[in-house]
């Protein structure tokens, strides 16, 4: 739990990012929810250009959804603080990195 809690706005924006289409500056949402970049900029603040830029990294490497699960899971098993079992954590980020 501790994991997801902690990973919850990277793997947020990560989503968004793979999500979206920085080329006609439209956010795309989970709920399916698409917005212009000046739509969300209110909510975003200054992280819009850095979110609307990731994303444009994202589609020029054609990452397919195998590997966006891989580097999500990755999001998700970094160290965090807290954790009781550092030593599972690091086991199974290096067990995604091979995947």
């Amino acid at each position: 739990v501790l994991l997801l809690e902690s990973a919850f706005l990277e793997l947020f924006i990560l989503r968004l990012a793979y999500r979206s289409k920085p080329d006609e500056a439209k956010l795309i949402f989970c709920s399916g929810v698409v917005l212009h970049r000046a739509q969300c900029v209110r909510g975003f603040g200054d992280w819009i250009d850095s979110i609307m830029d990731f994303s444009a990294s994202l589609q020029r490497m054609s990452i397919d959804v195998a590997a966006f699960s891989c580097l999500a899971a990755l999001v998700i098993m970094t160290d965090r603080h807290g954790l009781r079992e550092p030593k599972k954590v690091e086991d199974l980020q290096n067990k995604i990195g091979r995947a």
